[in-house]
């Protein structure tokens, strides 16, 4: 499964519609666990970094993000 951040942000449907017609098991999400038991993760895109950012940590993605990508 790859997971799709649900942080609020970003062109969550484009992301799933185009995972949806590659036949992809895509799955929108910001638990925690899910998230470290995917096969990969998207972070779908934002006009800024910035607010980005904001809205992973609100959401308290960032440190488990960090966690997953530097193992």
């Amino acid at each position: 499964m790859i997971a799709v951040i649900d942080y609020e942000m970003g062109n969550v449907g484009s992301v799933l519609n185009m995972m949806r017609k590659l036949r992809v098991e895509t799955k929108l999400t910001r638990n925690f666990k899910e998230l470290t038991q995917a096969r990969g993760i998207i972070i779908p895109g934002v006009g800024t970094f910035d607010r980005g950012m904001e809205q992973l940590r609100k959401h308290d993605l960032a440190a488990v993000l960090q966690d997953i990508v530097m193992g």
